[in-house]
């Protein structure tokens, strides 16, 4: 299988802040880790988009680094409703 996400796709995507926290405003990411058990710390609205913080964490950063080597699977359906939770919470921030 072909390595189809280079490694500068996992910085584009998201950061590590000064506070170990791991950010990305990737809403199909963000949906993909919370369907896999990783809690949001809380969510920042900037420009009408959403930006999702995470504790940040070695497992989590090798959950992204899969994530982005398309090696990660979901339930579509949880992962669906989540995506519209996430939705719905971007908005309702003032």
């Amino acid at each position: 299988m072909h390595d189809l996400a280079p490694s500068h796709a996992f910085i584009f995507y998201s950061q590590i802040t000064m506070n170990q926290f791991y950010t990305t405003s990737d809403l199909a990411l963000a949906s993909t880790l919370v369907v896999s058990w990783y809690t949001i710390h809380h969510i920042q609205k900037e420009n009408g988009k959403g930006i999702f913080y995470y504790e940040a964490s070695h497992h989590l950063s090798d959950f992204v680094e899969r994530y982005f080597r398309h090696n990660v699977q979901v339930e579509p359906i949880q992962y669906a409703t989540t995506m519209k939770a996430l939705k719905t919470n971007i908005y309702n921030i003032q």
